[in-house]
């Protein structure tokens, strides 16, 4: 198995790197924090504005952040097949399958965007969330914005790459 990244495309690499890109975003950065009003603090002895239970995708989501990881691993599996197998031709449909895969995943993070997830904890054995508590809400981060980002340009060059195939 020899990887000959000379023949691809720059679209084809850009799909390759989006999908990098989005795997490490999963991860590493918040995409959602607690922003919680009326916290006492002992050291200035009055109340204060926090930012609490910062997660990344797979710490605020459920069932998304798999959605999320499968356009990630298409997306950077779409660059090495082409690379590894360019004889095998396969036409346009891979590329419109990550394109819709990215598309999807856009949309999602999108509408998490403008509806953030109602974060959830234990206390105590107890199941909470962010709603039970006033004074408290769901806050977006940098995750949010990186991944949604990641995915579009995921789609777009998938899209692009899939009306320049045959």
């Amino acid at each position: 198995m020899v990887l000959d990244f000379r023949d691809l495309s720059r679209r084809e690499l850009i799909i390759g790197a989006a999908g990098v890109a989005l795997l490490v975003i999963l991860f590493v950065p918040d995409w959602y924090a607690v922003r919680a009003e009326g916290i006492l603090d002992h050291d200035l002895n009055r109340t204060v504005t926090r930012e609490v239970d910062a997660r990344n995708a797979f710490g605020a989501f459920t069932f998304l952040d798999i959605g999320l990881l499968a356009t990630a691993i298409a997306a950077i599996g779409f660059p090495l097949v082409s690379a590894v197998r360019p004889e095998l031709g396969l036409g346009r449909w891979p590329a419109l399958a990550v394109a819709a895969l990215a598309v999807a995943a856009a949309i999602l993070i999108a509408l998490r965007l403008i509806d953030p997830p109602d974060l959830a904890g234990s206390i105590d054995g107890e199941r909470i969330r962010v709603s039970d508590f006033p004074g408290t809400d769901v806050i977006r981060k940098a995750g949010a914005w990186l991944g949604l980002a990641a995915s579009g340009v995921i789609a777009l060059a998938a899209g692009l790459e899939a009306r320049t195939r045959s």
